[in-house]
């Protein structure tokens, strides 16, 4: 059940909703498109797709006392000002918000790269320092307006959630392993939590912290608080509402965070998940896939050097690594020798193909100058951005972009 005035989720007997505090008339998702089915697996899950305008507008309050027309009044005012609320904190709900995909993959692909409407968020060095000691910074969507937000030390990958930037500390000579938050504008730092060991991935999920730390799927509040263990065994995970999506040994699932329930889609441990909320894209050994809503599995592409996937409108992205040969070609045949080059392994071009599936394309020209390079990738809404070295957290952006890339 639905909460019709913010959308909240809610238990089918609920009289008043948590998150805005009005009286509850149920009103039932009836979507068809909402449905998350398998059919060559055994698996019956349900998904909500995140259309959370549509639960605010199903039905239309009923006021019975028309003698008071200014009640009427406050009370649309009311409605209204909790549809605005709905719609800026959509990103906070449990199952009816749309995952973002690209922050997914940014996540993915090493956490050192987020984004909201208005900044970018990075991982970097100071300049001048330590090449080596990363702090967190905001720029504008330039790059420009250097702002830094922390001065705490060995951040290791951040998330951005509405106006929250959530971040885990490792530094394992100090054997200190945390999870923090800040305002975006960099206020009023603090910890949430503290872990015996390394804190290998993490996301806010409604009013909770999901994180996975020595093979346990944890969930507590904002505060670090109602800490209970949801999963063990698990390996990497993916938030995407209502369920998750995590790996083990045994393959790839899903676990509905209401009925409690696991299902396995495939026996495969898939990495590099990422979700739009309809359609799962994972990697296995050397290929990458979709999972279509009915449950049907696409290969899309099989090469072993693909990686960091990037998801962005009707093409997925990838960094296609250099082979030795491919070095020399594009380094020269002396790139072992020189001063730098332990910082270039693992260096590969930027690659794309469409969605739907197809041949790899290399983005920007096929000379050795103008060839888009990197070991990972970003994106942002308007832009890419690429990491050239697996040592060094130094971001160039790709002046290079596809049309579908500048007018998204």
């Amino acid at each position: 059940m639905y909460c019709k005035y913010c959308g909240a989720v809610l238990d089918d007997d609920a009289k008043f909703c948590e998150s805005c505090g009005a009286q509850v008339l149920p009103v039932k998702n009836t979507d068809p498109d909402n449905s998350f089915s398998q059919t060559s697996d055994p698996i019956k899950t349900s998904q909500s797709s995140g259309n959370q305008n549509q639960a605010l507008s199903t039905r239309e309050h009923k006021n019975n006392n028309k003698s008071k027309p200014f009640i009427i009044g406050l009370f649309f005012l009311l409605a209204a000002a909790a549809l605005v609320f709905a719609v800026r904190n959509s990103g906070d709900k449990d199952s009816d918000s749309i995952p973002d995909i690209m922050a997914q993959n940014n996540y993915n692909n090493g956490g050192i790269f987020a984004y909201d409407e208005a900044h970018l968020y990075l991982l970097a060095p100071k300049d001048g320092e330590d090449q080596t000691v990363y702090y967190l910074f905001s720029t504008d969507y330039d790059g420009n307006n250097k702002k830094l937000l922390s001065s705490t030390e060995h951040i290791d990958s951040i998330r951005v959630i509405g106006d929250k930037i959530l971040f885990n500390i490792f530094d394992n000579d100090q054997e200190l392993y945390s999870l923090g938050i800040i305002n975006n504008d960099g206020t009023e730092e603090k910890t949430i939590l503290t872990a015996e060991k390394e804190i290998s991935s993490f996301d806010k999920c409604g009013d909770s912290i999901l994180y996975l730390t020595d093979g346990e799927l944890h969930s507590c509040s904002l505060e670090g608080k109602e800490d209970q263990v949801l999963l063990s065994g698990v390996k990497r995970f993916l938030n995407a509402g209502s369920l998750i999506y995590y790996t083990s040994e045994e393959g790839t699932f899903s676990y509905d965070r209401k009925t409690k329930k696991s299902d396995r889609l495939f026996d495969t441990e898939a990495e590099e998940l990422c979700s739009d909320g309809d359609t799962l894209y994972y990697r296995t050994e050397n290929a990458y896939y979709r999972m279509n809503p009915n449950g049907e599995k696409v290969k899309l592409v099989e090469d072993r050097l693909l990686h960091y996937m990037l998801v962005i409108k009707d093409y997925i992205y990838f960094v296609r690594m250099f082979n030795a040969d491919d070095l020399a070609n594009h380094l020269g045949s002396d790139w072992m020798e020189k001063k730098n080059s332990l910082y270039m392994v693992g260096i590969g071009a930027l690659v794309r193909l469409p969605k739907e599936g197809g041949d790899l394309e290399i983005i920007g020209t096929k000379d050795d100058e103008n060839i888009i390079l990197g070991t990972t990738a970003f994106a942002y809404p308007g832009g890419l951005y690429t990491r050239l070295s697996l040592l060094l957290k130094n971001l160039e952006p790709v002046e290079t972009l596809p049309p579908e890339i500048k007018n998204w």
